[in-house]
């Protein structure tokens, strides 16, 4: 302090304290910090028991390729042997998500395909009629999957019920251009352009709701609207010309 001309007078007291902590009398316990207001602090860091303290250490990782699963064998290396060491985190969390959406996301599509196929077997009474509205329906989801393979959006274990949600909205389409086809014995007429026309608008309300989704600013919610978004529009898609020319083709033949 005097040779960057300071006063050293008014550090007087600053320099007591500072030999204080240099020189503590003895180890500082967690009831001295706590009396001098530092529990709001040490309440992030230490848990104390009647039993024992546990201790919570945060590590925060330069590189950004680690934001969604931690680095390999960090996990591992830190808890060690040791059961009372717990590492957790976004990262490590979100792979946990990841294992668990891998292992029953294909088992709820497929529930769903089967019950959505039981309903229309049950409605149509015919394996044939049932058959193709299962292929635009499964058209439309295959044509999500590469919207969105094109739109960079990856599958994640939010945007990922879209596809649970597509099985029983996707497939309304089909059932009512298939109905109608019935009537009309496979040919293209002015009612099955009318309820074309309802189908249509059907969709479009669904995208208008889904599309307003993708305004949101919550990364999570906003995929999800796209998601759907795709969704909505390729089963449309599908419907309006996969299950038309299936079954006009196949009144042709007749």
């Amino acid at each position: 302090m005097v040779a960057n001309d300071f006063r050293v007078a008014a550090y007087d007291e600053f320099s007591a304290r500072l030999e204080g902590f240099l020189g503590p009398e003895r180890p500082l316990k967690i009831a001295d910090l706590q009396q001098h207001g530092l529990d709001r602090l040490l309440s992030r860091y230490v848990l104390s028991e009647p039993d024992r303290v546990r201790i919570v250490t945060y590590m925060f990782l330069a590189d950004q390729r680690w934001k969604r699963e931690p680095p390999p064998g960090l996990v591992e290396t830190v808890t060690g042997d040791d059961a009372g060491i717990v590492v957790t985190g976004t990262n490590v969390v979100n792979r946990e998500f990841r294992h668990i959406f891998m292992r029953e996301a294909p088992r709820a599509v497929l529930l769903g395909l089967i019950v959505v196929f039981a309903l229309l077997w049950i409605d149509f009474r015919s394996l044939r009629l049932t058959a193709i509205a299962m292929a635009q329906l499964i058209c439309g989801v295959v044509l999500m999957l590469g919207a969105m393979k094109l739109a960079d959006i990856r599958l994640n274990y939010v945007n990922a019920f879209v596809a649970t949600m597509i099985l029983g909205v996707g497939i309304d389409y089909s059932i009512h251009l298939v109905h109608r086809f019935t009537l009309s014995h496979g040919r293209v007429e002015l009612g099955l352009l009318e309820t074309g026309k309802a189908v249509v608008i059907a969709a479009l309300t669904n995208i208008a709701g889904f599309g307003t989704l993708t305004l949101a600013s919550y990364p999570a919610m906003r995929s999800f609207g796209i998601v759907a978004l795709f969704g909505s529009i390729t089963c449309l898609f599908t419907a309006l010309t996969l299950v038309p020319a299936i079954m006009a083709r196949e009144e042709t033949r007749r």
